[in-house]
């Protein structure tokens, strides 16, 4: 694993941890911890982390991407994170053409 991938992967983990442990979601019926959790993500820019940093992401490698899916997957966290990231990579590559269909 690269240095940036590390430093990300670590990032999320960190946020997870302090945000989303399993005792804090178990107590917690209402699930009031999405919130402060998804203002953590976002100020880290991971939801955004395949959108370019010309396009106001975070311009992280799929790699990079990946790890912090599979924090999160180690955490179990309910949030969109998944469908953020791949949505704003889809974005990216309608933007680029490489999505659209060659005629």
């Amino acid at each position: 694993m690269a240095e940036s991938e590390n430093i990300v992967a670590e990032t999320a983990e960190k946020i997870f941890a302090d945000l989303a442990d399993a005792q804090t979601i178990n107590n917690d019926k209402k699930g009031s911890w999405k919130a402060p959790l998804w203002q953590a993500l976002t100020e880290a820019g991971l939801p955004l982390s395949w959108v370019p940093e010309d396009c106001d992401g975070s311009g992280a490698s799929l790699a990079e991407g990946f790890s912090v899916l599979s924090a999160a997957g180690r955490f179990a966290i309910a949030v969109p994170l998944a469908e953020t990231m791949l949505a704003g990579w889809l974005q990216r590559c309608w933007r680029d053409g490489c999505c659209r269909s060659q005629k």
